[in-house]
């Protein structure tokens, strides 16, 4: 019996030692869950309670909401008040340009009045031909693309349009049938993957590259830097640092300085650290990832004891403009004197594209950054904002902003997929075409468009390109481009629709700008001209010296006929060498 009972309160001591290791295991691994919990609720408290508006779907449909409204105001319907979510300045309107476009980001106008939109999370490039200000037809050209962020034509060449994808640069001829041409490689891969590109007054291009990390000592001699080079990609170097996502930049027209938005670090609150509005210089170091803003060392990044402040002059350059923590600013655009109201001119207008890690969100709004003749900072206003409801739901996030002389400009809007066009209907400046070589012998700026457009004494003088523009469906000229510099020869090239030859060729005249004709050509075609479409032309013209500076090429239509009602010509002016 004694036996027994030894044996059975044996048993009973390895049950309860076994019992009681199960439920320390238990134990732990309820408190390793609730301490992971913790741990999650509060990160997510702390950083991504605001992430609602990025990631939900829009609470409603922007641009029936648009739509509907302008459809109210111009039927003149009796109905109940509408509520419209967007708060515009007064004499501004808004309307949808385009839609459909999901991802919409960088926007390009090409020289034949029609916009290139990159869809960057699409993967492709949409072509949006126009006719009266109004997009007729969208037509995806350029897919299977890396990510295709920023596009630019060459200022020199309006056919050739550059296009940045996340791990190169390449090029192609709009007016062709040719393929995209790469001209430079970029570095991939990490957080920043947009590339944005723009030809800067130097007549170099220029590439903004984000940093592959939040905050890091970037292993990758590219990462978050802007870099220029020329045209076909050669001479590609560093020009400015320390730029963790200058997604956006742009030139002034008043005194031609760089300008470019920079969204700062995560994880440091709601209120650090600020986004910033840089003057970017060559040679500079605006600071990330040690520092930001106003020359503040981030010592929860950097550990490291200085002697000196590592984010004073002349090793850092502080910020132009410290904006609000996380409204993640992306375009910028210089508001133009014409046809906007002069309390405009000289102001900046920056789209925010809205915080995703702030408790409370902010930005999804485009803001005013006044700032005066001289580039000196006034203050900042809400341009348009509206895009974030009262409940924090997200009905748009702006990213690109054009600003058009005349009052018009439009913003692409990635997460409603649509760009918007907004106008200025109080009363406009004239434009008058005259004198634009004077303008800019006076040392007024060039503002960015096609043709070139230079003010001055509140009148502005649009350069002469001919009646290029009006011709682009008949006859579209390669060699030379309007104002060029022309030597003997002239080699002429493009290409014109089949009827514009006559058994193969058509004429082409030189004359100066007394109206005295220095020489004449036949331009031949370059393949089969019996047809509808372009077919390509070539000639080589020779021509006697001018006595003027300035002459005009004359293509004209072959017309065996004689009848006026078949003339037709493409004059394109050009400068003398």
């Amino acid at each position: 019996m004694c036996g027994i009972y030894l044996k059975l309160v044996g048993e009973l001591e390895i049950r309860l030692f076994y019992m009681q290791k199960r439920t320390i295991i238990i134990v732990v691994l309820i408190s390793v869950f609730v301490v992971i919990s913790i741990f999650v609720a509060t990160f997510y408290y702390n950083n991504l309670r605001g992430v609602s508006p990025v990631i939900l779907p829009p609470p409603d449909n922007i641009a029936d909401i648009i739509d509907n409204k302008d459809k109210i105001i111009e039927d003149e319907i009796d109905s109940e008040p509408v509520d419209f979510p967007l708060t515009l300045p007064d004499g501004f309107e808004i309307s949808i340009f385009a839609r459909d476009l999901p991802g919409a980001r960088v926007m390009a106008q090409g020289p034949n009045g029609g916009m290139w939109v990159s869809q960057t999370k699409e993967n492709k490039v949409t072509f949006l031909e126009v006719e009266d200000g109004k997009v007729v037809r969208q037509s995806n050209v350029f897919g299977d693309l890396n990510r295709p962020h920023g596009l630019v034509f060459d200022p020199s060449d309006p056919y050739l349009l550059y296009i940045a994808e996340e791990d190169k640069i390449s090029r192609v001829r709009i007016n062709s049938d040719g393929g995209l041409e790469k001209i430079v490689d970029l570095n991939s891969g990490g957080r920043h993957y947009t590339r944005t590109i723009a030809f800067g007054p130097d007549d170099r291009l220029y590439v903004s590259i984000g940093s592959a990390c939040d905050v890091c000592i970037e292993s990758n001699e590219q990462r978050g830097k802007i870099f220029s080079m020329n045209r076909d990609g050669s001479d590609f170097k560093e020009y400015a640092r320390g730029l963790r996502n200058t997604v956006f930049f742009t030139w002034s027209y008043i005194d031609g300085r760089m300008f470019g938005t920079d969204m700062g670090r995560d994880l440091l609150g709601d209120g650090l650290p600020p986004d910033e509005i840089n003057i970017i210089e060559e040679g500079q170091n605006y600071g990330w990832p040690i520092c930001y803003g106003k020359n503040i060392h981030d010592t929860d990044f950097d550990k490291n004891i200085y002697i000196r402040n590592p984010c004073v002059e002349p090793f850092e350059r502080e910020s132009f403009i410290d904006l609000q923590a996380h409204v993640a600013p992306l375009g910028l655009a210089f508001v133009p004197e014409e046809g906007w109201p002069e309390e405009y001119w000289y102001n900046l207008l920056v789209a925010y594209h809205g915080s995703w890690n702030r408790s409370e969100p902010v930005g999804y709004k485009i803001a005013r950054i006044k700032l005066d003749d001289k580039g000196n900072y006034i203050g900042e206003d809400d341009f348009i904002s509206g895009w974030l409801t009262d409940d924090n739901k997200a009905l748009g996030r702006p990213v690109d902003i054009l600003a058009m002389p005349g009052g018009i400009m439009y913003v692409s809007d990635d997460k409603a997929g649509v760009i918007y066009k907004i106008i200025y209907t109080g009363k406009r400046s004239e434009t008058v075409d005259l004198d634009f070589d004077d303008c800019i012998l006076a040392g007024n700026s060039v503002m960015e468009s096609y043709p070139q457009q230079c003010r001055m004494n509140g009148v502005t003088y649009v350069q002469d390109i001919g009646n290029e523009l009006d011709k682009l469906d008949l006859i579209r000229i390669n060699t030379p481009r309007p104002n060029q510099l022309v030597s003997r020869p002239i080699k002429i090239t493009g290409e014109a629709r089949g009827n514009w030859f006559f058994e193969a060729d058509f004429p082409v005249y030189l004359y100066d700008d007394n109206g005295i004709e220095l020489g004449m050509g036949i331009a031949s075609a370059k393949g089969d001209w019996m047809t509808e479409e372009f077919v390509p032309f070539e000639l080589i013209l020779d021509f006697e010296k001018p006595t003027t500076k300035k002459g005009n090429l004359i293509l004209q239509k072959d017309n065996p006929s004689g009848l006026a009602e078949f003339d037709d010509r493409l004059y394109i002016p050009v400068v003398f060498n």
